[in-house]
């Protein structure tokens, strides 16, 4: 039995999915008669994502699309195997590496700005947006320090004064913190990886920051079914069909590098806040572990 530990709800570290799908490829192609059985606690979503990876290493699947469209197809009834949005984006993220020859490399990040558009509809009025952002490995939460927040009748763009530098796998939690209310409100929140955004792989360059104009920017767009939670606003309550979310990142000078994966087989108002956001249950990752049980016939 191998152990391969991964938050609940959550995309596994990107370094975690290359040992899983090797390890699993030298059991399945030492004996013809082997069995792996893939499970975590309810059998679907980081199951899938880890079993997605496998098959596009393996070959039998050519892009991130065919695995996710296949194992929901024989996972489920309704095909709705990995369905929470950064799940699917680290088999995405997987794909590049396999299909595009990326050498995976310790990349770190400044965020900048994060855009909404157009602002979300709540029922306590204007949104006033908080940000946490956590790094997985080392492992810190943080929150983003004293930010910028303008508004306008089609965004609220936060800026980021003061970010600690991001590298590898990256949360970023979006509150609602309203003025009248003592404990602020989640909205939504998405991974992504510091590599995949400065390579382009789901992003794009953008220019320079005026006050930085000697490091590469890039931009990562993500639109509503791409949010952890917001996909799940299906009538449109809160976010409209064509919210969207900007997040503007500044690549940092390289300092360190690591293995990469070998892939196998064939009119407007502001606001300023410095205020240390509050813990909500919600915001905890359980945890949990994916396991791989290795079985001869």
């Amino acid at each position: 039995v191998a152990r391969y530990a991964l938050e609940d709800h959550t995309p596994p570290n990107i370094e975690l999915i290359q040992p899983f799908c090797e390890d699993v490829h030298d059991w399945l192609t030492a004996d013809s008669r082997n069995v792996a059985a893939v499970h975590c606690k309810a059998g679907k979503g980081r199951t899938g994502t880890m079993v997605c990876c496998y098959l596009l290493y393996s070959r039998q699947k050519a892009s991130a699309d065919e695995a996710l469209k296949f194992y929901g197809t024989k996972r489920t009834h309704d095909e709705k195997g990995v369905t929470i949005p950064s799940q699917r984006r680290y088999v995405e993220y997987y794909a590049a590496l396999i299909t595009s020859g990326l050498q995976y490399s310790a990349t770190k990040v400044h965020i900048r700005e994060l855009v909404m558009s157009p602002p979300p509809t709540l029922n306590g009025g204007t949104c006033s947006p908080e940000l946490t952002v956590s790094q997985a490995q080392p492992s810190f939460k943080t929150p983003s320090g004293c930010h910028d927040v303008r508004r306008d009748d089609s965004s609220i763009r936060v800026y980021l004064t003061h970010c600690t530098p991001l590298n590898g796998d990256v949360r970023v939690d979006v509150y609602n913190k309203p003025k009248m209310k003592m404990r602020k409100e989640k909205l939504f929140h998405f991974w992504f990886n510091t590599f995949f955004v400065a390579a382009g792989v789901g992003a794009e360059r953008v220019p320079a920051l005026d006050d930085s104009p000697n490091l590469e920017a890039f931009k990562l767009t993500l639109n509503k079914w791409q949010l952890d939670e917001a996909h799940k606003d299906k009538q449109h309550k809160h976010y409209s069909a064509d919210f969207k979310v900007e997040l503007i990142v500044q690549k940092m000078p390289v300092t360190s590098r690591f293995a990469g994966t070998r892939a196998r087989g064939s009119g407007s108002s502001s606001s300023s806040s410095c205020s240390e956001p509050d813990t909500e249950p919600d915001a905890h990752w359980d945890s949990g572990e994916l396991l791989h049980h290795a079985t001869g016939v």
